[in-house]
């Protein structure tokens, strides 16, 4: 695209900008190839050349397929790497090209730069703030949930300072490459699934539970684990490029295809190609033809068969939400001047003005609106928290307030009901949606009613402090926000992210009543007392040392999905034993097993 025309053909398109012919929406689409090569391999009983292998699964590989070759290269893009070098304000400071400038230096973001704020708060639009990591929590976290400002690793990603009204624009090109590739390690001879590093996952698909996992030198992978041998059976390189380190995600997989993004320099530059693997063997289906930078871990959004994420391109200076087809890798859609996902289907555009935009069912525009038309003009800024739900309807949830100061009151939180279609707020209720993530595992959601303060730490990595805290949890209605049943608990921090929360299954969470351990069902609101000896579901949220974009001002570290074991009623870990159920908060099943994220890498059991 240019703000010119650049020779014959040249068409203006309604965003005010020229493009080539090749992506006008009459053009024919490029020539595909007939057959798509597949990987290669050999059945015959002696090797077919120098080098070749004999795989446990009795099967001939060529030497490049062998476990200690080198890893592949990724697929040569359409278009060259990213280059954030010196720019007008909205670009990344001087560095070479596909990497973020020195840190605090060059031109800046939005007129501001790479910046780090204390801990606990966040930096003025176009800084990068860091914050303290979690301890732990028993949510079962998705991509696009934040949790309390001052206790999660979480970073402002704001490219932009001030953004512009969401325009829809439809494209024709460009077109995903169909490419192959194969697997950088063949069936039956990679790791056992317990040395995994688990970062995000497991997801079930195509036989395999796929995990987003770390490697001993802190790069980033997608891996297949076999459950029928505990092994892993296909890995891919990944990247989290600038996705909000504080913000914990799993693999996407759509129709049998793992959307990966794939480093296309060091580790330490965000740049990334965006691939779809076949879940089953790891061969890259397709490639997106330009490179760039991810903003958001991708999601399934609007119509069927389609992947989203916030993506800013080589080519240009701000980001789009970009809408593929997961089968082909085709762009169907963008839409300028998205920032990040907040829920199914809604995301935060870069305005000043916090601001919503929700999807339509075929992945269109269905409604843009200020984020306090919605939620009110107290408890309306994404930037300070998230946590909202598709319920029926209406979207759910609770979104952060500004402190005051270094002070937040924990008892002004709300949570709000409206309408998915139009966005007109239905009800609003006092208290925190799942207390804003640690009960998002639950299937039936609560309120948490907190009461007094939090105050940010006074040093990086410090621990907040609370004055007159309290804990109410109600059940409501999610359609017209009626409260059901209340019940006090007095252990309150873990509710707030610092600690473990003893769960049974998705609906029974232990809550602690006048000195004693309480088993409370969410559907109905009423309580029994915990069982001497028995032993519940606990999770730890571990923060994972990773290499992070060179400049960007990110702890070297991101926030893990949740990883189960068992515990007593108080969080007291038990050794060897957990709970003989299959919850869905804990893990998935797969081919017969049921494998979830343990301590150490992935467990299994035989599917009850």
């Amino acid at each position: 695209m240019s703000d010119q025309s650049h020779g014959a053909g040249w068409w203006l398109a309604s965003d005010g900008r020229w493009y080539p012919p090749e992506q006008h929406p009459a053009a024919a689409p490029p020539a595909q190839p007939a057959v798509v090569a597949q990987p290669q391999v050999a059945q015959q009983p002696q090797p077919p050349g120098p080098g070749w292998w004999l795989a446990s699964d009795g099967r001939w590989y060529p030497p490049e397929q062998h476990p200690s070759a080198p890893p592949r290269q990724p697929t040569s893009p359409a278009a060259p790497l990213p280059t954030f070098g010196a720019g007008p304000a909205g670009q990344f400071g001087p560095g070479p090209a596909g990497q973020f400038g020195a840190a605090g230096t060059g031109t800046p973001f939005g007129a501001t730069g790479f910046t780090t704020s204390p801990a606990g708060q966040f930096g003025p639009a176009g800084q990068f703030a860091t914050m303290a990591p979690p301890a732990s929590t028993t949510a079962k976290r998705r991509p696009g949930f934040r949790s309390r400002p001052f206790l999660v690793a979480a970073i402002v990603v704001a490219l932009i300072a001030a953004g512009t009204g969401v325009v829809l624009t439809d494209h024709s090109s460009p077109v995903a490459s169909p490419t192959t590739s194969t697997p950088a390690t063949p069936a039956a001879t990679g790791p056992l699934m317990g040395t995994l590093d688990i970062l995000g996952g497991p997801v079930a698909a195509g036989g395999r539970a796929i995990v987003i996992d770390v490697t001993p030198d802190l790069h980033m992978e997608l891996s297949a684990v076999d459950p029928a041998n505990s092994r892993v059976a296909w890995q891919q390189p990944f990247s989290a490029s600038a996705i909000t380190p504080g913000e914990p995600f799993t693999p996407t997989v759509i129709d049998g295809v793992v959307i990966d993004l794939a480093p296309t320099g060091a580790p330490t530059d965000p740049a990334v190609s965006i691939e779809g693997l076949d879940a089953t063997t790891g061969v890259v289906r397709w490639t997106y033809p330009e490179t760039g930078i991810a903003l958001d871990a991708p999601a399934t959004c609007g119509g069927a068969g389609m992947a989203c994420l916030s993506w800013e391109s080589a080519t240009s200076t701000s980001s789009s939400l970009i809408e593929l087809d997961a089968t082909t890798g085709k762009l169907v859609r963008s839409i300028p001047n998205v920032e990040r996902e907040l829920g199914t289907d809604l995301y935060q555009t870069q305005s000043t003005t916090p601001t919503l935009v929700q999807l339509g069912s075929q992945g269109q525009v269905a409604w843009q609106r200020p984020a306090a038309a919605v939620f009110g003009p107290t408890n309306d800024v994404p930037d300070q928290g998230w946590n909202i739900d598709s319920i029926g309807s209406l979207d759910v949830g609770s979104l952060g307030s500004a402190p005051t100061g270094n002070v937040v009151d924990l008892g002004s939180s709300t949570t709000t009901g409206f309408s998915a279609a139009t966005g007109t707020p239905t009800w609003t209720d006092p208290g925190l949606y799942n207390c804003m993530g640690p009960l998002e595992f639950l299937s039936t959601p609560v309120l948490c009613r907190f009461s007094g303060t939090e105050k940010a730490p006074s040093t990086p990595n410090g621990t907040p402090t609370f004055s007159g805290l309290g804990l109410q949890l109600n059940g409501f209605n999610p359609q017209t926000g009626a409260i059901t049943w209340s019940q006090p608990d007095t252990n309150v921090e873990p509710m707030m992210g610092s600690g473990a929360i003893p769960f049974l299954d998705d609906d029974h969470i232990v809550v602690q009543q006048h000195g004693s351990s309480m088993v409370l069902d969410t559907k109905t609101g009423a309580v029994a007392p915990a069982r001497a000896g028995q032993v519940f579901w606990c999770a730890t949220t571990p923060a994972i040392n990773v290499a992070v974009p060179a400049g960007s001002g990110y702890p070297g570290q991101r926030t893990a999905t949740d990883r189960f074991s068992g515990c007593t009623a108080d969080g007291t870990a038990t050794t060897g034993s957990h709970p003989a159920n299959q919850p869905s908060a804990v893990g998935i099943t797969a081919d017969g097993t049921f494998l979830w994220p343990g301590p150490h890498g992935l467990r299994s059991e035989r599917a009850a």
